[in-house]
């Protein structure tokens, strides 16, 4: 492993936190700290993007929806949109129910209340497999399949199995259930 991929791998993890509930926002932030996370949290959407315009540049999001000024939806759609951010994971932490990951374009969801063991486990698979593509073992994916198509993902390095590999692991997203 080179001297960069090494570094990178083992370099603090960065997470934003954007919950508007002050309880919930200081108990995960401070249980991320005391795990080794860097950690950085906004009190809404808008508060997140300020954060993100100034440089603050998360490997991990954690994301409520339903807040006030700018809510996880518009959020969401900002970070989709904007180049420099749509490939940043993002955990939807909500108390809303029937969103699906996929549909919503993040990497899992997390029902209110939840266990912190599963958030924990969450954020480290995450991280682990985004470590896994900045180290090139495993390739991320430019975009869905179109419907019907039986076309792979692409993943630029002429990987077939590798981009079958990714194709599967999308299919399947992450999606974290509550006990």
């Amino acid at each position: 492993m080179s001297f960069v991929a090494q570094n990178s791998f083992n370099a603090r993890k960065r997470v934003l936190v954007v919950e508007d509930e002050a309880d919930i926002r200081e108990m995960v932030s401070g249980m991320l700290d005391e795990e080794g996370y860097e950690v950085l949290s906004a009190v809404h959407g808008q508060d997140a993007l300020n954060k993100l315009e100034r440089g603050f540049n998360p490997n991990v999001i954690l994301l409520d929806l339903m807040m006030p000024v700018l809510n996880g939806f518009e959020l969401l759609r900002v970070l989709h949109r904007t180049p420099r951010w749509s490939s940043i994971p993002v955990v939807i932490v909500t108390a809303s129910q029937g969103w699906d990951a996929i549909d919503l374009g993040s990497s899992a969801i997390i029902p209110k209340p939840f266990d912190l063991d599963v958030l924990l486990l969450t954020l480290r698979r995450l991280l682990a497999r985004s470590a896994a593509i900045a180290q090139g073992t495993e390739c991320l994916p430019r975009r869905a399949p179109q419907a019907g198509s039986s076309q792979p993902f692409r993943c630029g390095r002429g990987d077939r199995a590798a981009s079958d590999r990714v194709a599967r692991r999308a299919a399947r997203r992450v999606l974290v259930e509550g006990d």
